[in-house]
């Protein structure tokens, strides 16, 4: 159980680490990755992309950017939500084994975003948006089911292995 809750500590610390980096780019930075993200993305879900004309090409990529980032926030926090409540069900907590694991990691995450878009509005070309906050928080919900599904997936195997 130690080795298990080493790795989802040293998970979380990284997943965090990769946020902060990412809120830490200036604007300009910012919206160079998440373009690059974006083309790479059109390119395989539109095969033929490459030979359109290249007012084509900048009309699609303009249309999904925000899209892409709205997905990326979401993703990133439902990587930390994830990990975090899958570490905090290996304690042993009041009030069954997922009220209080999850009240905490809606609590943290919740607190982080917030933090977070604080922290972006410091840095060159960068401003806050509460809808980051939204997509934050909509990443945080489906992990969360998704960690309380595992979870409950791996104790009953766990006690079929048992018997």
């Amino acid at each position: 159980m130690k080795l298990y809750r080493t790795f989802l500590v040293l998970c979380i610390v990284a997943v965090v680490g990769f946020i902060l980096y990412n809120s830490t780019r200036t604007g300009e930075r910012s919206s160079e990755i998440s373009q690059g993200v974006t083309d790479k993305v059109i390119e395989q879900v539109i095969p033929d992309y490459s030979e359109l004309d290249s007012s084509r090409q900048q009309e699609l990529s303009h249309k999904l950017h925000l899209s892409v980032r709205s997905i990326a926030h979401a993703v990133e926090f439902c990587a930390l939500a994830g990990l975090l409540c899958l570490l905090l069900f290996t304690f042993n907590m009041n009030h069954g084994r997922y009220p209080m694991p999850i009240l905490i990691t809606l609590f943290f995450c919740f607190a982080f975003a917030l933090s977070d878009e604080m922290l972006q509005g410091a840095f060159a070309g960068r401003g806050t948006d509460i809808m980051d906050v939204v997509m934050d928080m909509m990443g945080v919900a489906v992990a969360v089911i998704g960690a309380v599904l595992v979870d409950a997936i791996g104790c009953k195997l766990l006690e079929s292995d048992e018997d």
